[in-house]
C-alpha cells in the first residue's frame, strides 16, 4: 500500500474486514507522501496564498539575505542569488503510529518490561541471563515487540491507536493547520527552528531573539528586545508552574497506586491518567499560553 486511503481503512476496520494489526502493517508500509497525492494537489490551490507570511516574498522573488549568506558559506564559490517559490507549511504534525503504540507500552510498563526480558533473554547456567538477540537487532527490537505485546495482550488498545492515527492523519490532510511560506522560510523553520527578523524580514533569527544582529541596536530593535525579555520571563514562570502541578498529581497517583487497596479497574484508570500526564509534560508548550 503506497498511500493510506484513511477513509477506506477506517471503513474496513469498522466493518471488521481487517484487524488492527493488518491496518498497522498498511500504515507503516505506506511510502507515498501526503503532498504527492491527488487529493492534496487538488486542495492546495484553495489554501496557498500569494506571499510568504514570514518574509512577504512572492513566487520568483530573490531569496532572503540570510538564506543567501547561508548558501555562500556552504558553496565555497560565488553563486547567483536564487529565487523563492511558495509552499504550504504545517504548524501541526500527527503522531506516528509507532509513537502511539509506544504510549500503550508505557501505560503497562511493568508488564511490558517483563515481556521484553522474557523475549530477549534466556536463563543459562546458574540462572545467569543470556541475551539471545544480537546488539544490532536489539536496537530495533522494541518497535517489533511493542506491536506484538499489544496484539497479544491489548488488541483493543491497538485498535484505539489506529483510530487515533487516522483522526490525526485526516486532520493533517484537511490542511487547516497550514500557512503559506516561501521555501527558504519553511526550510529554516524545519531544519534549524529559525524565523525571519520582524524588522528587516531579511535575516533569520532564533526563537530566543527579538530581532537580527543588524536591527538589534536600532530604537525599534531595543524595544522589541526588552519586550522579548519580559515575555520570556513570564513564559518561564508559567512553564515551571505547569510542571509543578503535574508532578504533584503524579506523586499523589503513585502514592495511591502503591499504598491503597484498589480494584483492577481503579489501577487501570490511574495508569491511563499517568500516561496522560506524561504526554502533557512531553508536550507542555501546547498547554501554556504565550
Amino acid at each position: 500500500m503506497k498511500y493510506i486511503d484513511y477513509k477506506d481503512l477506517r471503513q474496513k476496520l469498522q466493518n471488521h474486514e481487517i484487524t488492527w494489526l493488518e491496518a498497522y502493517d498498511k500504515i507503516i508500509n505506506s511510502t507515498t507522501k501526503p503532498w504527492d497525492t491527488k487529493e492534496w494537489k487538488e486542495k492546495r490551490p484553495n489554501f496557498i496564498g500569494t506571499e510568504c507570511v514570514m518574509c512577504g516574498r512572492k513566487n520568483g522573488d530573490p531569496c532572503t539575505k540570510g538564506y543567501y549568506e547561508y548558501l555562500l558559506q556552504h558553496s565555497g564559490e560565488p553563486i547567483e542569488r536564487p529565487t523563492v517559490h511558495l509552499v504550504l507549511q504545517h504548524s501541526w504534525h500527527p503522531d506516528t503510529i509507532d509513537h502511539l503504540c509506544k504510549n500503550i507500552t508505557y501505560r503497562y510498563k511493568d508488564e511490558y518490561d517483563s515481556y521484553f526480558r522474557q523475549t530477549v533473554y534466556t536463563k543459562g547456567p546458574n540462572n545467569i541471563l543470556i541475551r539471545n538477540i544480537d546488539a544490532d537487532e536489539l536496537k530495533h527490537i522494541h518497535k517489533k515487540l511493542s506491536v506484538k505485546f499489544i496484539d497479544e495482550k491489548y488488541p483493543e488498545l491497538g485498535l484505539e491507536a489506529i483510530y487515533k492515527y487516522l483522526d490525526q492523519f485526516e486532520r493533517y490532510m484537511s490542511m487547516k493547520d497550514t500557512s503559506t511560506y516561501c521555501n527558504n522560510c519553511a526550510e529554516r523553520e524545519d531544519m534549524v527552528d529559525r524565523s525571519i527578523c520582524p524588522l528587516c524580514k531579511d535575516i533569520y533569527i532564533s526563537n530566543s531573539s527579538a530581532c537580527c544582529y543588524e536591527c538589534k541596536d536600532t530604537e525599534e530593535g531595543q524595544r522589541l528586545s526588552a519586550e522579548q525579555e519580559k515575555r520570556d520571563d513570564e513564559i518561564s514562570k508559567k512553564y515551571w508552574a505547569f510542571l509543578e502541578v503535574i508532578e504533584i498529581e503524579e506523586d499523589q497517583l503513585h502514592n495511591k497506586y502503591f499504598n491503597e487497596p484498589l480494584t483492577n479497574e481503579e489501577k487501570e484508570l490511574i495508569k491511563k491518567r499517568l500516561e496522560e500526564l506524561e504526554n502533557m509534560k512531553n508536550n507542555s508548550w501546547d498547554y501554556i499560553e504565550y
